[in-house]
């Protein structure tokens, strides 16, 4: 099943008097399983693209579904549902909240369904922690955390939801390279043994023989 797929996607921006065509026609399918990078150098259009995946950002033109669902046909509140419950972002500054604790980071997507009971909710919450390898650290704040500990956290919060896809802009870019490797392997691993479906960008070609599918962008375009 495509949980993204793209058909003629353009984006353009204006900045002064310049006109900033950052997608010109893209075209892709993302399956349920993937382990999928989007390789580009800055200013090429993978941060961009990866906005529009996630509604966060609206194509100007072309077909944008998610999980089968045509966004451009969602109201504001069926999109923001939708980029709640079936999709969670992994961000490079990690973007976690520093007087909270790493159960409170974790749970805090939860709060936004508000579906759950308070038992079940909290048994969520320790499972994804234990996933990601950080359950003795549960009750610490992010600034008693390492950067790789903490994109951990980053990761757990988002897979606490149970998305249909992760996203992850540059998830490596402020780690040295000893926590980015140990960082793709749980990543990897979540993967394989979890089925969670991940598309990341990275203008890092050493990731490359990491993953299992590279896209590579150029431009505003997928290069062939």
């Amino acid at each position: 099943m495509a949980v993204v797929e793209l058909k003629n996607v353009s984006k353009s921006y204006q900045l002064g008097e310049t006109r900033v065509d950052a997608l010109r026609g893209i075209t892709l399918d993302v399956h349920s399983g993937e382990f999928t990078s989007i390789i580009g150098t800055s200013g090429s259009g993978k941060s961009t693209l990866l906005n529009i995946i996630g509604c966060l950002d609206k194509a100007d033109g072309g077909l944008v579904k998610i999980t089968g669902q045509d966004v451009s046909k969602l109201d504001e509140e069926s999109e923001s549902s939708l980029r709640n419950e079936k999709i969670g972002f992994i961000f490079q500054s990690f973007n976690l909240i520093p007087v909270l604790n790493i159960f409170e980071n974790v749970e805090l997507p939860l709060f936004v369904k508000n579906k759950l009971a308070v038992p079940e909710r909290r048994e969520r919450v320790d499972r994804v922690i234990e996933s990601v390898g950080l359950g003795k650290f549960k009750h610490h704040r992010p600034d008693q955390l390492s950067g790789g500990q903490r994109q951990r956290v980053a990761i757990a919060r988002a897979l606490v939801t149970n998305p249909s896809l992760i996203l992850a802009d540059e998830p490596t870019a402020n780690l040295d390279s000893k926590s980015a490797h140990m960082i793709l392997d749980l990543m990897a691993d979540l993967n394989r043994n979890q089925n969670v479906t991940f598309l990341f960008c990275s203008h890092d070609e050493k990731l490359i023989g990491r993953v299992g599918r590279v896209v590579r962008i150029q431009d505003g375009m997928i290069a062939e």
